[in-house]
């Protein structure tokens, strides 16, 4: 990436987490669109790529909590019909 590409990453990295951090969550949406937009022109990401950056980041604790958030939405997505496990407990 160039210079000026990295500053915009950054400018809309450090935009999303103060729009997150705030519950501005309209905002935040058209922030990911954005970034994954730019991100996939720069640098396509794959699976295995990002696989590799969460395996590299399991040790951080905000990590491992994003992980938990998310997960069960993922497995939403792929396997509708079965039930969250937390709406069965």
């Amino acid at each position: 990436m160039t210079e000026e590409e990295t500053v915009n990453i950054v400018t809309l990295l450090e935009d999303l987490e103060t729009d997150l951090r705030n519950g501005n969550v309209p905002a935040a949406k058209l922030l990911i669109i954005s970034l994954i937009n730019c991100l996939t022109r720069m640098q396509p990401l794959e699976w295995k790529m990002i696989g590799e950056f969460v395996k590299a980041n399991l040790d951080d604790h905000d990590c491992r909590l994003a992980l938990l958030r998310v997960v069960p939405k993922v497995r939403e997505l792929i396997c509708p019909s079965q039930p969250d496990q937390e709406a069965a407990s």
